[in-house]
């Protein structure tokens, strides 16, 4: 069940209450969400909602409230990513399969976001880049404001290659490009066929741009889409979806050097 509540504070009331007053839901229910980052206020109306964890915060005539429920994400305990090549000013991490990015508006627990941050000891990271849910592989996080402005302007410029490794059905050219343009800007995808199998074939991809879903979308295109996608695939996958992001190239834009990190042999596909 799906719950979505947008409140304005009439009388001064706790969130708490003011919740278990409009919902169905118990207040130990109320407090998990809460806890999982599912709660926003707005203080007299003024400024951005902020996420609010704490269920006896006071509320106020005026103030406005959102409160975002979906039962089927806390029954999940999300796996956690494990560190790959890290540095004083930045990390590589790997994200595993069914791991957010970052925070939505129903929560942020378990997100790669709040994981890194805690796993890495880190006053706060920042997200350079993203991954899909459904595909797993290697993010980049800065561990300061310097080294983040500089690392986002690096994937702006397009200056990072990075490298793909998929599984997709059917049996595409043994080598190619898409150049198909998505949401009505550029995109271009390069692949190359490792390995053919009798329905399905492993392709490694260097994705020149990075729109939306660019992969997915790129290869459904042609006919040929990943194994296990769940929204442009052929349908009745069961397996995960066959999408690992496997190496990052750039030049550090804080010591210069030149780094080109992989991920271990027994996290990639082939």
């Amino acid at each position: 069940m799906k719950l979505h509540l947008k409140l304005t504070v009439a009388t001064p009331t706790t969130l708490v209450e003011l919740l278990a007053s409009h919902s169905e839901l118990s207040k130990s229910a109320i407090k998990k969400v809460l806890n999982f980052g599912g709660g926003w206020v707005k203080v007299a109306g003024k400024g951005s909602p902020q996420r609010c964890r704490r269920a006896t915060k006071a509320l106020n005539k005026g103030d406005q409230v959102e409160f975002f429920y979906d039962d089927k994400l806390y029954a999940e305990t999300p796996p956690a990513p494990t560190p790959i090549f890290t540095t004083p000013h930045w990390g590589i991490w790997y994200k595993p399969v069914n791991v957010v990015a970052q925070g939505t508006p129903y929560g942020d627990t378990g997100c790669m976001e709040q994981q890194v941050q805690a796993l890495s000891g880190q006053k706060q990271v920042f997200l350079i880049h993203r991954l899909d849910r459904e595909a797993a592989g290697l993010m980049i996080f800065a561990y300061h404001r310097m080294a983040a402005a500089k690392l986002s302007e690096l994937w702006r410029e397009g200056k990072v290659d990075k490298i793909y490794q998929a599984e997709v059905h059917g049996q595409p050219d043994e080598s190619g490009r898409i150049d198909e343009p998505l949401d009505g800007k550029p995109a271009s995808t390069r692949f190359q066929v490792v390995t053919a199998k009798a329905e399905s074939a492993l392709v490694q991809i260097h994705l020149e741009t990075g729109r939306l879903h660019q992969i997915r979308r790129h290869f459904a295109h042609i006919g040929h889409p990943l194994v296990g996608d769940p929204k442009y695939g052929a349908g009745g996958d069961k397996r995960p979806m066959q999408l690992i992001a496997t190496e990052l190239r750039f030049q550090c834009p804080v010591d210069h050097r030149h780094q080109v990190v992989e991920l271990p042999a027994e996290l990639r596909l082939f």
